[in-house]
């Protein structure tokens, strides 16, 4: 079950995630910054192109943070679904070497920015409307079984 909770009164909330083919392979990222009523202020999302898991969520998580500074959105609440990326950036886990060095250049498919939530494709609405509402809500993701016999 997920169940987004609106931010507290004078606040906005960044959620971000990313998406990565394969080990190593394409990604692309996103962000949405909603207000203290959960409507949308801002929705981007981006290519990446190939990098780690952990890299993707955190410079999803970071181009959304830039996004508020640059807006004074101010107070944020940020959210993130990747545990790897909190526990690093609560100081609980040490920084992999590996994404140590900041990624300099992000190339990929182009960006596409929402200003407004009728811009929002259809899916992305009912996501918001059921966060908006407060209405939990199953998310599925599809996952073909490949190289698996799945008949008895």
């Amino acid at each position: 079950m997920v169940y987004w909770r609106l931010p507290r009164l004078g606040s906005y909330k960044c959620n971000s995630d990313c998406a990565v083919k394969g080990v190593g392979g394409p990604s692309a990222g996103a962000f949405c910054i909603r207000n203290d009523e959960g409507n949308l202020i801002h929705a981007e999302s981006f290519g990446l192109g190939k990098t780690s898991v952990l890299m993707s969520e955190a410079m999803a998580l970071r181009r959304g943070l830039e996004h508020y500074i640059m807006h004074h959105y101010l107070p944020v609440i940020l959210e993130t679904d990747s545990l790897m990326l909190q526990k690093i950036l609560n100081g609980i886990w040490e920084i992999p070497w590996s994404s140590r060095v900041e990624v300099k250049r992000i190339n990929g498919t182009t960006d596409i920015i929402y200003s407004d939530f009728q811009e929002l494709p259809p899916k992305g609405k009912a996501i918001l409307h059921l966060d908006k509402t407060q209405t939990p809500n199953l998310r599925i993701r599809n996952i073909q079984n490949r190289g698996f016999n799945t008949q008895a």
